[in-house]
């Protein structure tokens, strides 16, 4: 129980300090929450710090609520809290850096792609020339904050897991039977 609430804790505070625009590693803590926790919670991680940072900053801030975007966001990251659960237990590095790339790229995607479809107070023409031209103006600095704020979330997280296993392991102690045999 402790590590669902220190994830959606950080997840919290970074989503409600300020930072770059889109510099929040919440694609990263949906990976790990879906490769470290149960089903249920993998999903209410990302999605408790959605809800709860969008309640605070819509009120605070005044920013209007756009449905179709923000429902879309959370189910991207629940989608990616998923994936993360698909990857096995002892993937690498390389495996892990993927995972944090294709969660960037996947809802830099699918949300630039409601914010064009919606309007979302863009004046964008519904046309293929107007999505690309979304998606260009995104990439700088919304994209690249992410994918770098995950690529480093995702090391951090996982890192500290690796640590935190092996010290774990490094302190426990043999069963009394075990010991009598060596």
């Amino acid at each position: 129980m402790m590590t669902p609430v220190f994830l959606i804790l950080v997840g919290l505070m970074s989503r409600l300090l300020p930072h770059p625009s889109n510099a929040v590693a919440l694609g990263a803590i949906a990976l790990y929450a879906g490769a470290r926790l149960s089903r249920r919670w993998a999903i209410v991680v990302p999605l408790a710090i959605m809800v709860a940072s969008d309640l605070i900053l819509n009120y605070v801030n005044g920013y209007t609520f756009y449905p179709a975007t923000s429902i879309t966001t959370y189910v991207t990251f629940a989608l990616v809290a998923g994936f993360g659960g698909l990857v096995p237990k002892d993937a690498g590095g390389v495996t892990r850096a993927g995972m944090s790339v294709t969660a960037s790229t996947v809802f830099f995607i699918v949300s630039n792609f409601v914010v064009w479809a919606e309007g979302s107070g863009l004046a964008l023409p519904k046309t293929f020339a107007g999505l690309i031209a979304c998606y260009s103006a995104a990439v700088w600095p919304f994209y690249v904050n992410s994918l770098l704020a995950d690529l480093v979330g995702t090391a951090s997280l996982f890192g500290l897991d690796a640590l935190f296993s092996r010290d774990r392991a490094a302190t426990q102690v043999a069963p009394i039977g075990e010991l009598a045999t060596h």
